[in-house]
């Protein structure tokens, strides 16, 4: 009786039990709710975006979020689906800037008063200069990640054109390159200092102008 009274778990012990599976099963729960937002924060945070900044006649002739999300996938996708995640924001920025621009001039052409006029229309104008530095600074990074990619690859072998590694040239060949290329530099130096040595006895020998009375 004793022994299967201490195998016998108690109240309290079970219910602290249940009280841990509990909160693992709502931390996993949570976990999984994050991770699901999170993905729809990837996913559709540019679409909302676009959602709200196009003009009422694109808002009314398109009406499906899934449309917006379906333009912003093929842009994308026309720009090389690149998997950088800056590379990525950046093409979402051109697409968010040029809806925007396109949209504030049309406000500033409906506009009634002059000075709400000029103040879309330069606000116009400045996000497409922002447009443009923006399609710069793309093509920029990019070229950055591939000379970055390109520097990572291991250096190619030197060869030369017999296919053989001068370093590892028999002592002959290294040997009569060496006197030729000595020989060479030897003869290329002393004709250059002949051609100077003339030219300074010429100017020695020849007479200085007469000065003017």
């Amino acid at each position: 009786m004793q022994a299967d009274e201490q195998n016998t778990p108690n109240a309290a012990s079970v219910a602290a039990e249940l009280n841990q599976q509990d909160l693992d099963k709502e931390r996993i729960e949570l976990d999984q709710l994050v991770e699901a937002q999170a993905e729809e924060l990837r996913q559709f945070s540019a679409t909302t975006y676009l959602i709200g900044s196009v003009a009422n006649p694109i808002r009314e002739n398109v009406q499906q979020p899934l449309a917006y999300k379906r333009y912003l996938d093929q842009v994308m996708e026309d720009a090389g689906n690149p998997g950088d995640p800056i590379e990525r924001m950046l093409v979402e920025q051109l697409v968010l800037a040029h809806h925007n621009s396109a949209r504030l001039l049309m406000e500033g052409v409906l506009a009634e008063g002059l000075e709400q006029k000029k103040l879309l229309n330069s606000g116009s104008l400045r996000l497409m200069a922002e447009f443009r530095h923006s399609a710069l600074a793309l093509k920029t990074y990019r070229t950055a990640s591939e000379t970055d990619h390109i520097s990572d690859d291991p250096p190619l072998a030197y060869s030369n054109s017999n296919g053989k590694d001068p370093t590892k040239l028999n002592g002959e060949s290294l040997n009569g390159s060496a006197r030729h290329s000595t020989h060479d530099t030897e003869v290329e130096s002393s004709n250059r200092n002949g051609h100077a040595n003339r030219i300074t006895d010429h100017l020695l020998q020849e007479p200085s102008p007469c000065r003017s009375r």
